[in-house]
């Protein structure tokens, strides 16, 4: 439950959290409904399309991946449409999964999902034939932040602009 322990965080103790990354978390309706960030906040989800424990779409209890996404890009004050990338076919599966990416938020802060086509509830590796390492994206994102946005443009950020 690390990823939604984030976003709680990331609602009610925003004034010490700068960014938070997620695999295959997401919002409760609780969460969601007493959201009350006090300034931008980066947010990096990596989930699955075939997640079976915390459904892509959603459930009752979970709010779905575009609600999340929307929520936080809406509140960072991000374009509304979203930029999207493919991500390289790593292990040659046929599975394109997808980088969809917020971009000119308030302070620079950044909302990226990264839509793991075919991907269950699992951590994704290189290793397990997965096409993203989440421990190298998720540090690449969660270091370029502080509590007052973007530290410095990093290179990753540059096919989005």
């Amino acid at each position: 439950n690390g990823g939604y322990m984030s976003y709680h965080l990331a609602c009610l103790l925003s004034d010490r959290v700068a960014a938070i990354a997620s695999v295959t978390g997401s919002m409760t309706p609780t969460t969601f409904s007493s959201c009350d960030p006090t300034h931008p906040t980066s947010i990096l989800q990596i989930h699955g399309t075939a997640d079976s424990a915390v459904p892509y779409e959603g459930a009752t209890w979970t709010l779905s991946m575009g609600e999340v996404v929307e929520y936080w890009s809406t509140y960072n004050g991000c374009d509304p449409i979203p930029l999207t990338a493919q991500l390289p076919d790593q292990n040659s599966d046929g599975n394109v999964s997808e980088i969809i990416a917020y971009s000119n938020c308030t302070n620079q802060v950044d909302v990226r999902l990264y839509r793991m086509t075919g991907m269950g509830h699992e951590w994704p590796e290189l290793e397990r034939g997965l096409d993203i390492s989440a421990v190298e994206v998720i540090w690449s994102f969660l270091s370029k932040y502080s509590l007052n946005g973007l530290i410095e443009q990093a290179e990753e950020n540059k096919i989005y602009n």
